[in-house]
């Protein structure tokens, strides 16, 4: 049994098939919100950045709240929040656009190097990263609503309460498609990527897309995650689990880390094995097809899917919620 599984989208499969995964090819390197369940990719996280890829740069995934969610934190948003968050949650099940009247996107980059895609889904603001935002823009993003503070007036944002970045981009199903080089390599813990927080609550949301069309998915296979302490990654339910037995749950995590170490010897086997990697379709062929459709059109009338796929400056760590470093 392999720990690690590997999807892929249609052009990121045709890209594997012919030469394999390379270094040389990864131009993104996503990082899903997900607390201690990212402590089983620590292991993996290790060698992809410290000896399979050469350097990155980082782009900061915040949310920022709107109207009365701009006020978390301050006098009486323990009344006005709540019922915000309702109405976030009410305009997220029309839609994920409904959702921006009350949280949106802010992404911190650095201004040499910009994002290589299109954020269109959703209302989305870009704010250069500098030394004077660089922590508060990574402790914003960790910053769970109703756990811990919001991060206020960040330098050279907009005014307003900044949190979790996992609230509008939960795993960060992005539109990768747009991309015009390179593939995207996600280490993730579970095969699906859910856009944002509150679409937790929609299964039919957690489908992969035709925007994911490039991406590569590392997942545990639940056939080794059911060997982990419990039968499960780390999660936050452990702190209610183990309670007061603080060195218990310290072993079971720890346990977990150790046990990781078989995705990244899997993961060395793989991209040393070339086209003969093992990978496996990550879109449905109803998926396959719509994504077909619209790489036609965009190419004006091209039936291929391309494939050459090459960076230019090194791939870029995106993090929704930094529980992973580079």
């Amino acid at each position: 049994m392999t720990p690690l599984l590997v999807h892929a989208g249609p052009r990121a499969l045709t890209v594997l098939r012919e030469r394999g995964l390379r270094p040389e090819d990864v131009r993104i390197v996503p990082a899903a919100a997900g607390g201690p369940k990212g402590l089983a990719l620590v292991p993996l996280d290790q060698f992809i950045f410290g000896e399979w890829l050469a350097g990155t740069s980082q782009h900061v995934f915040t949310s920022r709240g709107r109207h009365l969610l701009r006020r978390e934190g301050r006098a009486l948003s323990s009344i006005s929040n709540p019922l915000a968050h309702l109405g976030a949650f009410a305009a997220n099940a029309l839609s994920r656009r409904a959702m921006s009247g009350f949280w949106e996107r802010v992404v911190f980059s650095d201004a040499r190097e910009p994002l290589p895609f299109k954020l269109h889904d959703y209302r989305t603001r870009h704010v250069p990263l500098a030394p004077s935002n660089l922590a508060l823009s990574v402790l914003a993003s960790c910053s769970i609503p109703y756990w811990l503070d919001a991060v206020h007036d960040i330098p050279g944002a907009p005014r307003g309460a900044y949190v979790d970045g996992g609230i509008t981009d939960y795993h960060l199903h992005l539109n990768y498609a747009s991309m015009t080089d390179g593939l995207v390599l996600y280490p993730h813990f579970q095969r699906s990527i859910v856009p944002g927080w509150l679409d937790k609550f929609f299964p039919h949301r957690h489908r992969a897309t035709a925007m994911l069309t490039n991406v590569v998915v590392l997942s545990p296979n639940p056939a080794w995650v059911a060997g982990l302490p419990g039968g499960k990654l780390p999660d936050r339910d452990d702190f209610t689990r183990y309670g007061d037995d603080t060195a218990a749950r310290i072993s079971a995590w720890t346990r977990a880390v150790h046990e990781s170490e078989r995705l990244r010897d899997a993961f060395a086997g793989m991209v040393a094995s070339g086209p003969a990697l093992e990978v496996q379709p990550l879109l449905s062929f109803a998926a396959v097809v719509r994504c077909r459709r619209g790489l036609r059109r965009a190419a004006g009338g091209d039936n291929s899917l391309h494939s050459d796929a090459s960076v230019r400056a090194g791939p870029a760590y995106w993090a929704s919620d930094a529980q992973t470093a580079s």
